[in-house]
């Protein structure tokens, strides 16, 4: 049977249509997820952030409902020594955000303790709704990434998530479903996702799960980002220099989203992990990135994560080698 005809988009120009769209909306695109991961990297205006929520084939309504449930506990968790009250909703201010006093209570028990905070006292459909508050107090977009499933029981799961949840809901669908799908009743307005320029990949340090856009600080959801930022900050002469997760405008007028900057010496360095950076497109945009990059005086540096697991310390070194070269070549301090 053949599938619906639908038109083109831009993942930037999508990327800003779900963090701009009301609670309870569905939104649908087709076509790869990672281009529009990489669109939220490098966003400007940020009304919300966006939660990347992963599914495997053949999940049933009840078990995506679960899953959801489970992935917004694990990032609450996960982002709590991350972000500060002024960032974060802070659980005694919990009046401020709609957050009910008895979740709070529940949750933080849990988050101290180390623990998911799942408080199962709730109805599901609670509980959606303070995971979704407590992790953005505008309500985190929610954006599901299918694999190819039952697509009458994931439609279901995805329907009452889109009802219960704080914000809005994104559906991702690896292409585009035969005429008499299910997936027909919310592919009003769908769009298929085209390709993003110059766009370095999101590493896969997420797993099923990932946050977006994050600025100024190592990744939560990112080990090798929390290792490698916790071996600068021991060092006393790289500490002070380098941001995590900045921007730069390059003289070509785009924008990439960098792992670290250290924006006097006009330095970057990457951390590169084979799932996303090893794939030919992504092969691609790397290098013209790059290429962006040094045509706007920055030296890029690439470290892989499989160098950072095995000696952490020696690519340190690496990283220090190239201060002192900026240091000599450009006079800075």
């Amino acid at each position: 049977m053949d599938s619906l005809v639908i038109p083109c988009i831009s993942p930037d120009v999508a990327a800003n249509e779900i963090l701009h769209a009301g609670k309870g909306a569905i939104l649908t695109f087709v076509g790869d997820a990672r281009g529009l991961r990489a669109a939220f990297d490098i966003i400007e205006t940020v009304p919300r952030q966006a939660l990347f929520l992963h599914f495997r084939a053949d999940v049933s309504a009840e078990a995506m409902v679960e899953r959801t449930l489970d992935l917004l506990g694990e990032a609450l968790l996960r982002l709590r020594p991350a972000r500060s009250d002024a960032e974060l909703p802070s659980l005694s201010r919990e009046a401020e955000t709609g957050l009910s006093p008895g979740w709070t209570a529940a949750a933080a028990r849990r988050i101290a303790a180390g623990r998911i905070p799942r408080v199962r006292a709730l109805s599901p459909a609670a509980e959606l709704a303070q995971l979704t508050l407590a992790i953005d107090p505008r309500g985190v977009a929610l954006i599901a990434d299918l694999e190819p499933c039952d697509a009458a029981a994931a439609l279901a799961g995805l329907e009452w998530i889109a009802r219960h949840a704080a914000g809005p809901l994104a559906i991702v669908l690896p292409e585009a479903p035969p005429q008499g799908s299910p997936f027909e009743r919310v592919m009003h307005g769908a769009r298929v996702l085209g390709e993003i320029a110059d766009a370095s990949p999101t590493d896969e340090s997420g797993g099923d799960l990932w946050l977006a856009p994050w600025r100024g600080a190592p990744h939560p959801l990112s080990d090798i980002e929390r290792r490698v930022a916790e071996a600068i900050r021991r060092d006393d002469e790289l500490t002070r220099l380098f941001t995590f997760n900045a921007t730069v405008r390059t003289t070509r007028g785009t924008l990439a989203r960098v792992d670290l900057l250290w924006a006097q010496g006009r330095l970057v360095v990457e951390l590169d992990g084979w799932p996303d950076h090893g794939r030919r497109e992504a092969f691609v945009a790397d290098r013209r990135r790059d290429y962006a990059l040094a045509a706007s005086d920055y030296l890029v540096l690439r470290l892989t994560n499989d160098d950072i697991e095995t000696d952490l310390a020696r690519e340190i070194e690496k990283i220090r080698d190239l201060v002192h070269l900026r240091r000599r070549t450009r006079a800075v301090g």
